[in-house]
């Protein structure tokens, strides 16, 4: 006999930020990312707040509580379907300060994050860590809520540290994330060095379609670039495309404090941690 895992539906209900258990009628975001941790299979977490239109849910409530990390595998949290909330129907925000709590963490493998306007946090918008694969990251807006008014994070927009096979970013508008207004690196790529100081395995992330220091209307109005660089692969970052060659896939990498697009494999001890075997082509910066 094969094991046929089904696929929960989990649809946020109310923008409080509480863990209460879900039920039928009535569920939080943070209920439904610790119900689909615990599903065993797949799931997907769909927003249905009234009255419709767009709607911001406060993370911590002034204390460090962060979102419980993703850890399951596939998982779909779609912020698009939140009725008349547009294409970041769902923003997440933190208002508080010195509590290092991160937006989205991701540890588990094939989840997609989308639609989501991630703003203010102290710590990362999007990180995926060491143990993530295989993920996608579309059509989110980090450091902005309205595409235009630059309410960015402490640190990086998102962080890929270690794991690897992610998607952000892609070839169509929708699938565009908008990285722009954070205190850091707009989208910053990591590889895993071991304590030796060597690499780990390679990362084979693909970065597409992305504007990393516009806004929506691909406009830089200062100051709405990142801190830091627009695009960067740090230590140990190995065999990523950034851009590419089919329609779309150009990321947009300007207006940043710091370089468009940039390699630095510095980091390491000794110098170590090199960046190679990577592939940028086409982008604009």
């Amino acid at each position: 006999f094969r094991r046929v895992l089904f696929r929960s539906v989990l649809t946020v209900t109310s923008t409080d930020d509480t863990g209460t258990p879900c039920t039928p009628t009535s569920c939080t975001l943070r209920g439904a990312i610790m119900a689909a941790n615990a599903s065993g299979g797949s799931a997907v977490i769909n927003f249905n707040i009234a009255p419709p239109g767009p709607k911001a849910i406060t993370i911590g409530a002034g204390a460090d509580n962060p979102l419980p990390a993703i850890t399951g595998s596939d998982i779909v949290l779609d912020a698009t379907t939140q009725p008349g909330g547009g294409p970041t129907g769902i923003r997440l925000d933190d208002p508080d300060i010195g509590d290092r709590e991160t937006g989205l963490v991701l540890q588990g493998k094939r989840i997609t994050v989308r639609g989501f306007a991630i703003t203010r946090f102290d710590g990362f918008g999007i990180w995926l860590t060491s143990t993530a694969r295989d993920n996608i990251i579309a059509g989110n807006r980090i450091g902005t809520a309205d595409g235009t008014t630059a309410l960015g994070t402490k640190d990086d927009g998102i962080r890929v540290q270690g794991g690897g096979g992610h998607r952000i970013g892609g070839t169509t508008a929708a699938e565009r994330n908008i990285v722009s207004g954070n205190n850091g690196i707009g989208i910053q790529l990591l590889g895993t060095m071991r304590a030796d100081g060597t690499c780990a395995s390679p990362e084979q992330n693909l970065v597409q379609g992305n504007y990393a220091g516009l806004n929506v209307n691909a406009a830089k109005p200062s100051p709405y670039g990142n801190k830091g660089a627009g695009i960067e692969l740090g230590v140990c970052a190995r065999n990523n495309t950034i851009g590419g060659s089919a329609a779309g896939a150009a990321n947009v990498a300007s207006g940043n404090h710091d370089d468009g697009i940039q390699l630095d494999g510095r980091d390491g001890p000794g110098g170590t941690g090199a960046v190679c075997g990577n592939t940028i082509e086409g982008n604009i910066a």
